[in-house]
């Protein structure tokens, strides 16, 4: 039997639309092992709606054996699910990676990190889950007709994402169907001076412009309307000390980077929340993970 283990994501960050994201450590797990007939599909989170073929750990699986010309009589699979499905943490993205990677080794490891990174990228439509999913840490990537390019970006351990998590969902469908099929040449520019500058802050840990390099012009202001209370949140959080705030992905879990008293940070806007607020938000302050996804043959 197979495990593989992988992290949640955050993309975006901001201004780096489809492009940026960054491995957390919060993760789902996978065990998958040859069975001799069927397709037996075990939910360790209580949610049992893909326990059959349209699971998409097991779809992709298929398509990695239909590209190796594996056939294998049956498939078992136990999944746990930590990451919390279309909440914009990179669930879907870690279904996929996981499929891919446990396909892989159950098929004689045909495929390097990077083709597995290419193929979950495609599959995914693109690259800023999949890529720190595989490969942990903080990467921009770019995906092209047949390559990826990705670099990691160094930064500072101190720097934590205080997870904003709410109790209602918002599918990545819906989220991107609001967005403009055009934008202008001052928001492009926008976006492109918020990135340069992020992401040359980040590795050089100069944490003061974040609160101008996070700033989004071409997702954020469409899809904050899916999300109540979001500017009292972020305004709350960078009065309680936060470097910056970010939609994670498509939303609608928001993102607080925070450097320092980072408990105090948890608690003071918890309580915030509790006693201002009508939405209800689960707060999870997480470090990135730095290896990626890992498997193990149990």
């Amino acid at each position: 039997m197979y495990k593989v283990v992988v992290p949640a994501t955050s993309a975006n960050l901001g201004p780096g639309f489809d492009c940026l994201g960054v491995a957390l450590e919060l993760y789902n797990t996978i065990e998958v092992e040859e069975i001799g007939t069927g397709l037996k599909i075990e939910s360790c989170s209580g949610n049992n709606n893909y326990n059959n073929e349209n699971n998409l750990i097991y779809r992709t699986m298929r398509y990695l054996f239909d590209k190796v010309g594996h056939n294998p009589k049956g498939i078992r699979i136990v999944q746990t699910d930590n990451i919390p499905a279309t909440r914009g943490l990179g669930s879907s993205a870690a279904c996929i990676v996981a499929g891919l990677l446990a396909a892989n080794m159950m098929t004689g490891q045909n495929f390097s990190r990077d083709e597995i990174a290419l193929m979950a990228a495609n599959l995914d439509g693109h690259p800023d889950n999949t890529t720190p999913a595989v490969f942990g840490g903080l990467r921009a990537s770019v995906i092209t007709e047949d390559k990826l390019y990705h670099v990691g970006i160094e930064t500072t351990e101190n720097l934590k994402f205080v997870a904003l998590i709410p109790d209602f969902t918002l599918s990545t469908t819906k989220a991107r169907m609001i967005l403009p099929q055009l934008i202008s040449h001052n928001d492009a520019v926008f976006n492109l001076g918020r990135l340069a500058l992020l992401v040359s802050s980040l590795s050089q840990g100069k944490f003061e412009n974040l609160v101008c390099g996070l700033e989004d012009k071409i997702h954020q202001p469409y899809r904050k309307r899916f999300i109540p209370d979001i500017d009292k949140i972020f305004k709350k959080s960078m009065d309680l000390g936060a470097r910056g705030c970010y939609i994670s992905g498509a939303g609608p879990t928001l993102m607080a980077l925070v450097d320092s008293e980072y408990n105090e940070f948890c608690n003071k806007m918890g309580k915030y929340i509790v006693d201002n607020l009508k939405t209800s938000w689960t707060i999870v302050l997480l470090k990135m993970n730095k290896n990626g996804a890992e498997v193990f043959l149990d």
